[in-house]
């Protein structure tokens, strides 16, 4: 879930006796940075069977973060490129029900004389690339843009006592 606020210049124009100052413009700036960061309630981990091995249904987090860091610098009016990078983590724990091996190390389901391994599971999913984007002007108010980019990701799933 992302929410934007977008705030126009009508919204601050109002009536009143009070004198305005002279307003300074300012050169567009050709560098910009963005700060994504929200949650989501998918299991994502849950969709690689976690659920099957451990005793517990839900991930440790009920809103698992997530988050992403974008600049953008423009080359010109109608071109710009721009560098993104993207880490996320989803955990989950519980005691094992079913036994695992996962690196080499094996995770053993409880019996009648031990409840089994408590462990946490971990799903990493990373994400870095840039991309160069290009603005093309359908109208005075339209304005289509599209890219070609390199994208790197990295998973992993990692399990510990």
């Amino acid at each position: 879930m992302m929410l934007n606020v977008n705030i126009t210049n009508d919204a601050l124009n109002y009536s009143s006796n009070r004198t305005r100052p002279a307003q300074t413009r300012y050169k567009p700036s050709r560098q910009s940075f963005t700060l994504d960061i929200g949650f989501n309630l998918h299991d994502s981990i849950g969709d690689l069977g976690a659920g099957d091995i451990i005793d517990n249904p839900d991930p440790v987090d009920r809103y698992q973060p997530f988050s992403k860091a974008a600049y953008q610098y423009q080359l010109n009016k109608t071109s710009s490129i721009e560098v993104q990078v993207a880490p996320n983590e989803t955990r989950r724990n519980g005691l094992v029900k079913q036994n695992f091996t996962l690196d080499g190390h094996t995770y053993n389901e409880g019996n009648k004389d031990n409840e089994g391994d408590d462990v946490i599971i971990a799903l990493r999913q990373w994400s870095a690339g840039a991309s160069y984007l290009k603005d093309y002007t359908v109208s005075d108010q339209i304005t289509l843009t599209g890219g070609i980019g390199l994208y790197a990701y990295y998973v992993e799933l990692e399990a510990d006592l």
